[in-house]
């Protein structure tokens, strides 16, 4: 049996119910990934928040670079200083995608596993343009490749305009793109999926805050 047993197995037992009542087993991957972003949008306004602050920190951030030029110990500990009277963690981004790894680690394994429950596993038989969702590779990949390569595109430039904090961190959706060719494909949908989601959410929740206008006086 595949670790997070009980989790596993109501997992498990939510996608044969929605494949069940009609649904491919593919967008039964999807609709979960989306109500999992949904479920994790509260962590994801606390990362944006977090974000904001650390933007707002970087003059203060400059000066104490300035101040303590060759001695790092010295800058570390004053810049630890500094996110303790703010109140700022700048691992704080980390927390969604931490919050994921459970449910990824359980969808590899559902769909790889010969039995679950003691009974056989009858997600082994699902399978996406001919390809089953246990199964690397297959006719489906440079489909799904394809699509999460485009929205890795759009991903990074809408990062970039957003001016995030860390801009390697626009990068991160390409690494999905080279992760996604080495996992079963039910967990590439997952990752299409998930990426798109925080593509959607670049977009949408991180746009900078309109500037006010300043009217001229007189």
């Amino acid at each position: 049996m595949p670790s997070f047993g009980p989790f596993t197995v109501f997992t498990y037992d939510l996608l044969v119910t929605l494949m069940s009542a009609g649904l491919p087993a593919a967008a039964a991957i999807a609709l979960l990934t989306v109500a999992l972003r949904i479920a994790l949008l509260p962590l994801t306004l606390r990362q944006i928040r977090a974000e904001r602050r650390m933007n707002a920190l970087k003059p203060q951030l400059t000066e104490l670079a300035t101040k303590h030029r060759g001695d790092p110990l010295a800058l570390h500990q004053a810049t630890l200083d500094l996110y303790r009277r703010e109140n700022v963690s700048p691992f704080g981004g980390i927390l969604p995608v931490l919050a994921q790894a459970p449910f990824f680690a359980v969808l590899y394994s559902v769909f790889l596993a010969p039995t679950v429950g003691g009974e056989a596993n009858l997600l082994l038989a699902a399978d996406l343009f001919g390809t089953p969702l246990g199964a690397r590779g297959g006719a489906a990949l440079p489909v799904l490749l394809g699509v999460l390569v485009l929205i890795a595109a759009v991903a990074t430039i809408s990062a970039r305009r957003t001016h995030r904090q860390n801009r390697a961190l626009s990068w991160l959706p390409y690494l999905s793109v080279a992760f996604a060719a080495f996992v079963p494909l039910a967990a590439g949908v997952y990752v299409l999926v998930t990426t798109a989601w925080s593509a959607l959410e670049t977009a949408v929740l991180r746009r900078q805050p309109a500037q006010p206008v300043t009217q001229p006086a007189g």
